[in-house]
């Protein structure tokens, strides 16, 4: 299992660490772990599909420009693919909260 939650690291500090997540239509990203608490920031129009680790949809939904979407970790981490399953280039920004 990945703990990769985008291709590109685009900034990191003690604090924080920035993620580029593109996904092309019908493209996933693959299993992954999120161990950290984060927020999610949609640019653009997308719809995408949230894959629990059984192969089960957690969530479809249609994002939209400005989207944010904050992600807390408990005591369990957050495993889950994340699918393209619309028609249009996905964008977003992961920030990690590393304090």
């Amino acid at each position: 299992m990945v703990t990769i939650v985008g291709p590109k690291v685009l900034f990191e500090d003690e604090k924080f660490k920035v993620w580029d997540l593109q996904l092309e239509p019908g493209e996933a990203l693959g299993m992954h772990r999120h161990t950290r608490d984060y927020l999610l920031v949609f640019i653009g129009e997308s719809r995408i599909r949230g894959v629990n680790p059984d192969g089960t949809t957690r969530f479809e939904q249609d994002m939209h420009d400005g989207d944010v979407f904050q992600r807390v970790i408990d005591d369990a981490d957050d495993v889950h693919d994340a699918v393209n399953v619309g028609d249009t280039l996905s964008l977003n920004i992961i920030i990690e909260m590393k304090s």
